[in-house]
């Protein structure tokens, strides 16, 4: 994700981004967790509720001053 963010932008991926992708695929591991944040605990084929994304009041328009 790191890589495609850092291409979107128009910037050279920094030599330490490339080594830490490089060793992770060399070894054939992935991300599951990223500090205290982010932890997958889970993996199924069982489609979320939809009430899962409502919205907490309906969608609005934020104007845009020009």
């Amino acid at each position: 994700m790191s890589q495609t963010l850092v291409s979107a932008a128009g910037e050279e991926t920094p030599q330490s981004l490339a080594a830490m992708y490089n060793n992770v695929i060399a070894h054939g591991m992935g991300i599951l967790r990223q500090g205290d944040e982010f932890e997958l605990v889970s993996v199924t084929d069982t489609a979320p509720e939809a009430d899962r994304f409502r919205l907490p009041a309906e969608p609005m328009q934020i104007p845009v001053n020009r």
